[in-house]
């Protein structure tokens, strides 16, 4: 972030977090919870705890948005106990950057993670207050869950499958499409 309080630049930059960035990545979780409106002593209690540790981000994959200078967000992939299928457990967007495609950006990163681990969905526990982008991106609502405290309402949860879109090429025959 640059004196005036505007990130350094529009261009997004997402590559894989280092041990030594779990502070920073715990300290933007936090923000970006707050910026929601959630009061700090429910911070932890309604999506699980947002603090990342060094072991977590060495045992799955985690990655960050980064300007150049300043980190955007970050996300993380874990597995789940279907083969095809990986959880996006965290998901973060600096208050500052949201809106400004940041988000989009990732999102479509961590469906290339997936699909590059050989997944065919992704599946998402998602704030309530982040739901429609989720929607927007082209995931389905599948159900609801209770939060991790048993306080409060429902979390939703989502899939996006990670299958191509077949369309149909000008020849009329069928190419494999981008899947957000």
């Amino acid at each position: 972030m640059n004196e005036s309080g505007k990130f350094a630049s529009t261009t997004v930059r997402i590559r894989p977090a280092h041990p030594g960035e779990a502070e920073v990545l715990t300290d933007l979780a936090y923000a970006s919870k707050r910026f929601w409106g959630y009061p700090d002593e429910e911070l932890d209690a309604c999506c699980g705890p947002l603090a990342v540790s060094a072991d977590y981000i060495r045992e799955y994959a985690v990655f960050v948005a980064e300007d150049g200078v300043t980190s955007l967000g970050f996300f993380s992939l874990i597995p789940t106990d279907r083969v095809d299928v990986i959880e996006l457990d965290h998901f973060w967007v600096r208050p500052g950057g949201m809106g400004r495609g940041i988000g989009r950006a990732m999102f479509r990163s961590a469906c290339d993670e997936a699909l590059r681990r050989g997944m065919r969905t992704l599946f998402i526990v998602s704030d309530p207050n982040a739901e429609e982008f989720y929607l927007r991106m082209g995931a389905t609502r599948t159900g609801e869950v209770p939060p991790c405290s048993g306080d409060g309402g429902l979390l939703p949860t989502l899939e996006f499958s990670l299958a191509p879109k077949e369309t149909k090429s000008p020849s009329g025959g069928l190419n494999q499409g981008d899947y957000s």
